[in-house]
């Protein structure tokens, strides 16, 4: 089990470095806002996609990078795929930050064990289905969270292991 935490160490630092080292230049790069409307949550919930450049010029199915608290982390997955990409040390994949716009609904939504198992019957019934109904994505799916949102990732490993390929985690409280 301490080969975990190295791991979780490893991926955070390459993040972080590939967030601060690429800008966002490329011009057949498309980001799209969404708003879906939750019947599990219960309200509307706003999703951005970020689309590779090679969506716009070839046919093919691509994996998919689902970011919780959007507003905050989605262009640094952006950032950490332009940047993989452009090493050729990963495939292109699309980025979909899933916004959360109000810190006590954040703080609710992934802090209560109800409201985490809403969030993720959520984001395998819903946020899922549409991303894969709408764009040409692969069965090759990642998450990544941060803090409380990374806590729902851990758990999602333990009680759903199959719904993502990859999960990250970065200070999952």
């Amino acid at each position: 089990m301490k080969i975990i935490p190295i791991i979780a160490i490893a991926v955070t630092g390459f993040w972080i470095n590939a967030v601060y080292s690429q800008a966002l230049t490329d011009t057949n790069s498309a980001i799209i806002q969404h708003t879906i409307h939750s019947d599990i949550l219960q309200r509307d919930q706003h999703i951005q996609i970020y689309l590779p450049d090679a969506y716009v010029s070839t046919s093919r199915r691509f994996p998919v990078l689902y970011i919780f608290d959007g507003q905050f982390y989605f262009y640094y997955g952006v950032a950490f795929q332009q940047t993989s990409e452009w090493q050729s040390k990963s495939p292109e994949f699309i980025v979909v930050g899933i916004t959360t716009s109000d810190k006590q609904l954040r703080e609710l939504d992934f802090d209560i064990d109800q409201r985490r198992q809403n969030y993720r019957e959520f984001l395998e019934k819903e946020l899922i289905t549409f991303v894969d109904r709408t764009y040409r994505t692969m069965d090759d799916r990642m998450i990544f969270g941060w803090q409380s949102a990374g806590y729902l990732v851990i758990e999602t490993l333990f009680q759903r292991p199959d719904l993502f390929t990859a999960y990250f985690v970065a200070s999952g409280a």
